[in-house]
């Protein structure tokens, strides 16, 4: 179940950042952090915390359920 969610927040983070027309320096910019750490986020490599999942859901305006609870395909 845990792997589940981690693939659908991999997979959800990568599509609504494109979604939204960012790239991953200017995400990584507007919440301050290193591009590296952001991409290491969209590789599964870790995993932000709470504080950086709130900016995302806000950034890329999706509520947390939808960001780790199901794949978004729209």
């Amino acid at each position: 179940m845990l792997e589940e969610i981690q693939r659908n927040f991999i997979i959800n983070l990568r599509f609504l950042r494109k979604k939204q027309g960012y790239t991953q320096q200017e995400i990584a910019d507007r919440l301050g952090i290193n591009r590296t750490t952001y991409t290491k986020w969209e590789t599964g490599v870790c995993e932000p915390g709470l504080k950086n999942i709130e900016e995302l859901c806000n950034l890329l305006d999706v509520d947390y359920n939808s960001l780790f609870q199901r794949r978004i395909l729209k």
